[in-house]
């Protein structure tokens, strides 16, 4: 969940003052374990990685690593005991769990990350003026809905263990969950 959450981060940002008030707009309605400058920080890197020639399985595959090197020790110190905390939690399920969350977000990223790949040529802000799109309570309602029909595919208490884990840092009240 916490990987594809931060996929969304760079589905939903935007160059320069835009980049900001985007990752104002993250930090309110989805999560506010990094800060507002960090996921503007995540989000660049991103787009940087995009842009090189990265497929969406290699950034998806250095995701917690890119978040990593763009966040402070605090976020860091904080979203990895989280992690910790769902691999206690979820037991023998983990590895289910984290393989159905992540193909979730791969199937819903892979048409937006097609879509943004076009406007490499003219720069990592057209990619992130572009990731604009898919900034909205829509796009984010259906990456809710479907890592979560992903993970209750695997149990309905994985579920409810991961809401209940991810809860104080993410806000699934603003999405019916």
């Amino acid at each position: 969940m916490y990987i594809a959450v931060i996929a969304v981060l760079l589905l939903s940002s935007a160059q320069g003052q835009d980049v900001n008030s985007l990752a104002r707009y993250v930090e309110t309605y989805i999560t506010d374990l990094p800060t507002t400058n960090e996921i503007a920080k995540i989000a660049n890197a991103l787009a940087n990685q995009l842009c090189s020639g990265a497929t969406l399985q290699q950034i998806a595959d250095n995701l917690q690593q890119t978040v990593v090197n763009n966040v402070g020790g605090t976020t860091a110190f904080k979203g990895l005991a989280v992690l910790q905390k769902l691999q206690n939690d979820l037991g023998n399920d983990e590895p289910a769990v984290k393989s159905a969350a992540a193909s979730a977000g791969m199937n819903l990223a892979t048409p937006v990350y097609n879509d943004l790949v076009q406007y490499c040529g003219s720069g990592t802000a057209a990619v992130l003026s572009a990731a604009n799109n898919y900034a909205n309570q829509q796009y984010i309602q259906q990456v809710v809905d479907q890592v979560v029909q992903a993970i209750n595919g695997v149990s309905a208490n994985d579920w409810t263990i991961c809401r209940n884990d991810l809860e104080t840092y993410f806000f699934f009240i603003y999405y019916g969950y």
